[in-house]
């Protein structure tokens, strides 16, 4: 698990803002946790993130009369090995030296990051069983 810290400027509104209600969501599923803190608070850490997911972090202030306009950015924890393989993996023959692969997106929470490529390993097995293999890099993360 990985965390990052979100920093912002106070407003130069003594005794006006009371606190600042500080929202995280995390973008692939919406999870999403809230926090208040004093108006003299600056800074607030997030941890046990998940790695590599991006996070719409917003900064309310909030007082008597009601929340103020929202700052919005986009974090993210430091990306790692993606935990989970491509969900349903189909291999298709078209003729005796072509087949197709297909296969599903790695599940958001699994990913720990952007799937920028795969690696597909080709074995080819000759009547004999002796096998071949050869790899082949695919390059992008959405089109396979």
């Amino acid at each position: 698990n990985t965390s990052f810290s979100v920093v912002w400027e106070l407003l130069q509104l003594p005794n006006i803002v009371h606190n600042y209600i500080i929202t995280i969501v995390r973008i692939c599923d919406g999870w999403t946790s809230t926090q208040s803190v004093s108006s003299s608070t600056s800074t607030l850490n997030f941890t046990n993130l998940l790695p590599g997911l991006r996070h719409r972090v917003s900064v309310t202030p909030n007082n008597t009369i009601g929340v103020g306009n929202s700052v919005e950015m986009i974090g993210r924890a430091y990306e790692e090995t993606p935990i989970a393989y491509p969900d349903s993996i189909v291999a298709t023959g078209i003729n005796s030296t072509s087949v197709i692969v297909e296969w599903g997106d790695v599940d958001c929470i699994e990913s720990n990051g952007d799937i920028t490529g795969y690696k597909v390993k080709i074995i080819r097995i000759e009547h004999d069983l002796d096998a071949d293999s050869e790899q082949v890099i695919v390059e992008g993360g959405e089109e396979r």
